[in-house]
């Protein structure tokens, strides 16, 4: 099936966008895996890395994410978040509201602050407590679904969560301030950690914290997939044509806008019904008398008109030697060529009267166009 011409540049256009989403998702890996040693980060094997966490998830049979763009903008419908110290950058205004929205539905994130602040701990109504390191077991506040079958948790640093929310709950903590606490978000959870070592690659075997992490998933984790803030521990990675509509309102506006407009270019660069007939050698595509008229007014331009007049006379004369027959030639006719003759002998032609004898010429060969 040959490819309509209106169609080859959209298909060049689409060649083009999938050659470019390619090269990006082939091209991310080598950037990633020059950056392993980034604190807190999915990708880093280090101590202070969550990679073990992730392949974790994975085993349990879970669907762990990794998000990479601005403003968490790959969060579906349900799932469990977990965002550890979102530093580089910052979770800015613009971050905070679709999250809160996201939380608000019935979904749960599992959040460490930064130590440089950020929007989303001043909405939530939290603040992180700076305080001298050390290494240390938290015990439990009170009994709750996370402190279930927990003794202590193992943490390395003397920060503590401080909150005047009245909702806050603190299950593990210290005269200073708590260390695990949660905060109702309509019809979801946060759960604040003052120290992101209780989910890194070497704080989650130590003390409780794996158990701590298995109340979180049992308690709060209803849907299979759990995300990873990456773009806040600084890999971005911008919306691709594919996330657009896989994410987005306006990605699935555009995609109903193209198709229809493809369909619309198909509609109209294909023949419906069988192909016309071509013309036969006596159909005229204008009137003959409309064609000699112009072609008089060319010839008379071109001070050729005795040629012209000629040959309009050796036409006349064709016509009627093929349709004369018996009945002998129309005395208009017989006069008409007289008067042709007589001016090509004369040699006295002027334009009005080769564009009158043209005509009288065409209608004569020609009667019904005339009508």
């Amino acid at each position: 099936m040959k490819l309509p011409k209106q169609l080859i540049p959209i298909v060049l256009i689409l060649a083009a966008l999938i050659g470019v989403n390619a090269s990006r998702r082939k091209s991310a890996p080598a950037r990633l895996s020059q950056a392993t040693d980034v604190k807190y980060a999915s990708y880093s094997t280090e101590e202070q890395g969550t990679k073990a966490l992730y392949l974790l998830l994975e085993k349990l049979g879970y669907e762990p994410r990794r998000l990479r763009t601005p403003y968490l903008t790959g969060l579906r419908a349900e799932g469990l978040a977990i965002i550890l110290v979102p530093d580089q950058p910052p979770i800015d205004e613009a971050g905070v509201q679709p999250l809160l929205e996201w939380l608000r539905v019935g979904n749960t994130l599992v959040f460490a602050p930064g130590k440089h602040g950020d929007q989303l701990a001043e909405s939530l109504g939290i603040k992180l407590h700076r305080g001298r390191p050390l290494e240390a077991s938290i015990a439990p506040r009170s009994l709750t679904d996370l402190t279930v079958g927990i003794q202590r948790l193992a943490v390395r640093s003397g920060d503590r969560i401080l909150t005047k929310r009245t909702d806050a709950v603190q299950h593990f903590g210290d005269s200073a301030g708590g260390v695990v606490i949660s905060l109702q978000e309509g019809a979801g959870t946060v759960i604040a950690l003052s120290d992101p070592h209780l989910m890194t690659n070497t704080g989650i075997e130590e003390g409780g914290n794996l158990s701590l992490l298995v109340n979180i998933l049992f308690s709060y984790a209803d849907a299979k997939t759990v995300y990873f803030d990456e773009y806040h521990h600084g890999f971005e990675r911008r919306p691709t044509v594919l996330h657009l509509f896989r994410s987005t309102t306006l990605g699935w506006a555009l995609l109903q806008v193209t198709t229809a407009v493809v369909l619309l270019m198909y509609s109209r660069g294909r023949r419906f019904g069988r192909p016309k007939p071509p013309r036969t050698r006596g159909e005229a595509h204008r009137l003959s008398v409309e064609y000699v008229t112009s072609l008089a007014g060319i010839y008379q331009t071109a001070r050729a008109s005795g040629a012209a007049l000629s040959n309009l006379y050796e036409r006349l004369l064709r016509s009627v030697s093929e349709s004369a027959g018996s009945a002998g030639i129309p005395a208009r006719i017989s006069e008409l060529m007289e008067q042709c003759k007589k001016k090509m002998e004369d040699g006295k032609i002027t334009e009005r009267d080769l564009i009158d004898l043209s005509r009288r010429v065409e209608l004569a060969r020609h009667p019904r166009e005339g009508k």
